[in-house]
């Protein structure tokens, strides 16, 4: 008898304590945001020379529009893009400048348009400024490519041999 009392009292103990636990458990709620801060930014993608070919010594009036300049930016970023030929070839912010030959140091001078209508593009901004605009609109590819056009007054008889320029590109947003 004593054994089925000790065996009723621990089951009825385990099943109070069971109701205890159930009892005393309680849940707390709370929440927390998820955030992003999205900032707008553009980036050079690419580069592609502007390449006058091989001329005649005597050459007037040269002309290229192979070069180009590879913009990324932002959804709805509007922008402008700056073209520097190089300073130490007598480059200037009103997009001329001159190449340069490795061999001679003889220079051949050049301008850079944004058209064909021969629209300058140089490095001014501001009030007549000459930099080219562009905006990425949302439904725009995010790549959008600027023709980059140019131009050789004469040369002038200019010796036989390589000529070559850097021009810096600068993306303002």
């Amino acid at each position: 008898m004593k054994t089925k009392l000790a065996l009723a009292t621990l089951i009825a103990g385990f099943g109070l304590a069971g109701a205890a636990a159930s009892v005393s458990a309680a849940t707390a709620t709370g929440q927390f945001n998820v955030k992003l801060t999205v900032t707008k930014t553009c980036s050079v993608v690419t580069t592609t020379d502007l390449d006058f070919g091989s001329q005649a010594s005597t050459a007037t009036n040269i002309t290229a529009n192979n070069g180009s300049v590879t913009v990324a930016c932002s959804k709805n970023t509007p922008y402008t893009i700056g073209l520097l030929p190089s300073a130490a070839n007598g480059g200037t912010a009103n997009g001329t400048g001159s190449m340069k030959s490795a061999t001679t140091g003889e220079l051949v001078a050049y301008s850079l348009f944004q058209d064909a209508a021969n629209t300058v593009w140089g490095n001014t901004t501001g009030t007549g400024g000459n930099v080219k605009s562009g905006n990425r609109l949302a439904a725009a590819t995010a790549n959008q490519v600027h023709t980059v056009f140019g131009k050789v007054a004469a040369l002038d008889v200019t010796p036989s041999t390589d000529y070559l320029d850097v021009v810096a590109v600068t993306v303002t947003y």
